[in-house]
C-alpha cells in the first residue's frame, strides 16, 4: 500500500495483516511510484530476499454502495 505518511502502530498492523506499507515514494507521480515499487519488488524476489505469495483476487463486499444509494432514494 503506497502511503504518504504512516505511524509505527498502523504500520505494524498492516504488516501483521500481510500488507506492505510503502512510504518511500512521497511526492512522486503515482505511475512512477507504482512502477518503481514493482521493479524493486521483482528484484527482491529474484535475489531471494522475499518469496512472492499468491493471494488471489481481493474479496469485495457486493452491494455496499448500491444499498446506500437505494436508502437515500427511499428517504427522498
Amino acid at each position: 500500500m503506497l502511503v504518504a505518511k504512516i505511524g509505527a502502530c498502523p504500520k505494524d498492523d498492516l504488516i501483521a495483516a500481510g500488507i506492505e506499507p510503502v512510504d518511500q515514494y512521497v511526492g512522486e507521480f503515482i505511475e512512477k511510484a507504482a512502477l518503481d515499487w514493482f521493479n524493486d519488488y521483482r528484484a527482491r524476489i529474484a535475489s531471494g530476499a522475499i518469496e512472492h505469495q499468491h493471494r488471489g483476487d481481493a474479496q469485495i463486499r457486493q452491494g455496499a454502495y448500491t444499498n446506500l444509494a437505494s436508502g437515500i432514494a427511499l428517504a427522498a
